[in-house]
């Protein structure tokens, strides 16, 4: 989807309106949600990653140098 690729957040409604202005009649209101769901899937398996932060927790004494 070159319009996701160019801009990923943009909103499925977006992209609704302008699949209505190149294909004049085939894409209506009606397919408002088939779309979310595609442009959902779309973003999940091909769209930019999601920044993933590990929090770490330093217990006292779990790991001392001395015996």
């Amino acid at each position: 989807m070159p319009l996701l690729s160019k801009d990923p957040l943009i909103q499925p409604i977006t992209l609704l309106d302008k699949l209505g202005e190149l294909f004049l009649g085939i894409y209506d209101q009606a397919k408002l949600r088939t779309l979310q769901r595609r442009v959902n899937k779309w973003l999940a398996t091909e769209g930019p990653d999601k920044e993933v932060i590990f929090r770490q927790t330093h217990q006292p004494e779990a790991m001392s140098l001395c015996e």
